[in-house]
């Protein structure tokens, strides 16, 4: 054991099994986490077997997506819900209330869901009192 400046206690590593300089202690990386839903899906969706009427192949991805806009031309509101919440970003939401002492709050947030700033402002101040008692 060697005992470094802190006080911590360190092994000692053997003379042969240090790193060469250089060399990586991973050298492969992290594994793969190949069995998640996100992997599953994307693997799934990124074969090109669907034939588009002109007889080209595209994504399975790339032909929901298709279909979604289709949808949402026709009229369907669910459809084109669903490509607004993919395609736009939520605005920054700016902010400004006072502390219990006066003093200016300030920031921006980032809320999918839409909120009055004085609703904000309420549950914020129950927060607040919640975590002081």
């Amino acid at each position: 054991m060697i005992i470094t400046a802190k006080g911590t206690a360190m092994k000692k590593i053997p003379e042969g099994r240090r790193f060469k300089p250089g060399q990586s202690g991973n050298p492969k990386g992290r594994p793969k986490k190949e069995n998640t839903w996100k992997y599953i899906l994307n693997t799934l969706l990124s074969f090109e077997d669907v034939t588009m009427p002109d007889g080209s192949k595209i994504s399975r991805k790339r032909a929901i997506a298709l279909r979604m806009v289709q949808e949402a031309l026709k009229g369907r509101v669910d459809a084109a819900n669903l490509i607004v919440k993919y395609t736009e970003s939520p605005e920054p939401m700016k902010i400004s209330a006072v502390d219990t002492e006066g003093s200016p709050l300030s920031g921006a947030i980032f809320m999918m869901k839409k909120e009055t700033l004085e609703s904000w402002n309420k549950r914020m101040q129950n927060k607040k009192d919640k975590s002081s008692q």
